[in-house]
Order: C-alpha cells, then sequence, then structure tokens
C-alpha cells in the first residue's frame, strides 16, 4: 500500500483519537490505486455509499480532504 494511502489512515486514526472517537475497522473505507474519477470501480466508495443507504453506522466521516472522496 502506498506510503500515502497509509498517512492519511495513520493521521485519521489520530485525528479521532484527539476528539475522544473509537474508529471501527469495518469503516475503514479506502481504493487504492484507483483513480477517483472511476466512481464505479472503487470498491471502498460503493462500500460507504451502500454503508449511508440507510441509517449511518457512524457519526463522523474523516477524510484529509473533501477531494479525496472523489
Amino acid at each position: 500500500m502506498p506510503v500515502s494511502v497509509e498517512r492519511q489512515k495513520t493521521r485519521a486514526r489520530a485525528y479521532a483519537v484527539h476528539h475522544s472517537w473509537a474508529v471501527a475497522e469495518e469503516h475503514i473505507y479506502e481504493d487504492d490505486g484507483i483513480s477517483g474519477a472511476e466512481f464505479e470501480r472503487r470498491p471502498g466508495s460503493q462500500r460507504l455509499k451502500e454503508a449511508l443507504t440507510q441509517r449511518s453506522p457512524f457519526q463522523y466521516l474523516i477524510v484529509m480532504d473533501e477531494s479525496r472522496l472523489g
């Protein structure tokens, strides 16, 4: 896994800890090595969308930057 993805996850976990939030491993969504323009080919993005179709299973979504979502 590229350093940038690991760095983003490490920083996101640290941010959560700083705010006393728990991080559920099953709700870590990543699409390493797939272009952000490939919306349909991103399994992590698809899992996030599925998780949010009903009641959200979490209160906060941590991203390094909004651009990381797409």
